[in-house]
């Protein structure tokens, strides 16, 4: 890319004219702001390719049973006391694998910056469960990208013990996680939906 002041100038127009909007548009925010700093002629940035959350899932996990493995491993870890694993049409394509636990959930907080983001030291820092007081089974967060291994599209909801509001995110390995798209660069919408009352705490 050749940067001019021309260039420049138009990029900080963009942006600024963006942010002064009612209704901000954070996915053009954040095109916006990365093209500006890719003006930077003093510095270089790693990217991270989507298609790595492909070769994470495929590489790091060998078998389908080890992917189920983590996510039950998962379960343990949020000190769940039991998992429902329900498979429907699973001898042909377009099944549907559902794994449910009455663990203690994510709040909005925990999912963008533990479910969603790669590498933290969560483990290392809380290697204990809140509650049961277990020592933690899960290899290094892998479990997100096992469920890449079983099934081509994932829908992960998550409510926690006495809210009244649980959050749902739903992903689409093959389609969203593309070559040539930078991983950071992709926005999953948060829905929010209100849980069902029941007489006791549902798995």
């Amino acid at each position: 890319m050749v940067i001019t002041d021309k260039n420049l100038y138009n990029l900080k127009e963009k942006l600024q004219s963006e942010l002064v909007k009612e209704d901000i548009n954070f996915q053009t925010i954040a095109t916006l702001s990365r093209e500006l700093l890719d003006t930077d002629e003093n510095s270089v940035r790693f990217s991270i390719d989507a298609r790595h959350i492909h070769r994470l899932g495929f590489e790091l996990v060998g078998k389908q049973e080890t992917a189920l493995a983590e996510l039950i491993k998962n379960a343990y870890d949020a000190d769940a006391t039991e998992v429902y694993v329900n498979f429907e049409d699973y001898s042909s394509p377009g099944g549907t694998l559902t794994v449910k636990d009455n663990g203690h959930g994510m709040t909005e907080h925990d999912m963008r910056n533990g479910w969603m983001r790669l590498s933290t030291d969560d483990k290392e820092r809380n290697p204990i469960s809140p509650h049961f007081g277990r020592s933690r089974a899960g290899r290094k967060g892998i479990g997100r990208f096992a469920v890449e291994r079983l099934g081509t599209q994932l829908t992960l909801e998550t409510c926690v013990k006495g809210d009244g509001t649980g959050i749902r995110v739903e992903f689409d390995w093959d389609n969203d996680f593309q070559h040539g798209l930078d991983l950071t660069m992709l926005f999953h919408r948060i829905q929010k939906f209100k849980k069902i009352k029941m007489t006791q705490e549902p798995l």
